[in-house]
């Protein structure tokens, strides 16, 4: 009796190690196509919204020390923005 009882339990710890991590793991594919379409959506709309042409209430001040830094600023937030749609397009 207790030689079944072992030849059983080392039966089954060989077939549940030789199945491996791939009887555990999902077969299902994430669909991430509306993430990247959505962040590329974001990122227009912000560079849509900032952009020297639609700054009619502002036009008075532009060429300063402020908004020279506030270009070199948003150069640097530009290159994030570029990067995380091309991140989320080759996701």
């Amino acid at each position: 009796m207790k030689k079944i009882l072992i030849s059983t339990v080392l039966v089954s710890a060989i077939t549940i190690l030789s199945l491996g991590c791939a009887a555990f793991q999902s077969h299902k594919k994430i669909n991430l196509a509306p993430f990247a379409e959505n962040a590329v959506s974001i990122v227009s709309e912000v560079e849509y919204g900032l952009s020297q042409a639609r700054a009619i209430h502002v036009r008075p001040f532009i060429g300063g020390p402020a908004t020279i830094e506030y270009q070199e600023q948003w150069n640097i937030m530009g290159r994030f923005l570029r990067g995380i749609v091309g991140y989320s397009i080759q996701v």
